[in-house]
């Protein structure tokens, strides 16, 4: 039986221990996404002046841009994994019972980590086959473009799983009463 209570108490411990490192992954996170969209609205509304005054452009703007961009989205869609920012159907599972709901919510996070170890998996791929190619105005390989994928993916796995792990704590919780 004291076993069974030190591996509940360790299991909490980790939670916390991994729910803080969370924290302060997305800290650093939110300071590269405004440091990588600051300097991609600048370089495009340098971009703007030099079309609207000189009557020329950077050639390599456009595409630095969306390879920032793309990097934006996958870091960003990690944070709003974190902060349950995603949009979500809640008012059916308000109207459910206890343990209806819990499993749709257990089934909802599994789904999720799925779909996000899918996204590390075929990002991976896709990272390794594009690192020979090279961006077309200006000397990048567009590995370094893809690889936003599979972070991003590990990203929002991590903070799924952070969420099932609370999921199951809660219900340990709620039925141990």
């Amino acid at each position: 039986m004291g076993e069974v209570i030190q591996m509940e108490f360790s299991i909490t411990n980790i939670y916390k221990n991994i729910s803080q490192l969370g924290d302060t992954i997305a800290k650093i996170l939110k300071n590269f996404l405004f440091i990588i969209f600051t300097f991609m609205v600048i370089i495009v509304i340098i971009q703007i002046f030099r079309r609207y005054f000189f009557g020329s452009s950077f050639p390599w703007v456009e595409e630095a841009a969306r390879y920032l961009f793309i990097w934006t989205i996958f870091i960003a869609s990690a944070i709003g994994v974190k902060e349950k920012g995603h949009a979500s159907v809640e008012f059916l599972l308000k109207k459910m019972e206890t343990k209806k709901k819990y499993t749709i919510i257990i089934v909802k996070h599994l789904l999720l980590i799925f779909f996000f170890l899918t996204l590390v998996i075929v990002g991976l791929n896709r990272t390794n086959t594009s690192f020979g190619e090279i961006a077309t105005s200006f000397p990048l390989s567009k590995g370094w473009v893809y690889l936003a994928i599979p972070v991003g993916g590990f990203l929002m796995f991590y903070y799924e799983a952070i969420d099932l792990i609370n999921t199951f704590l809660l219900i340990k919780n709620i039925f141990k009463k």
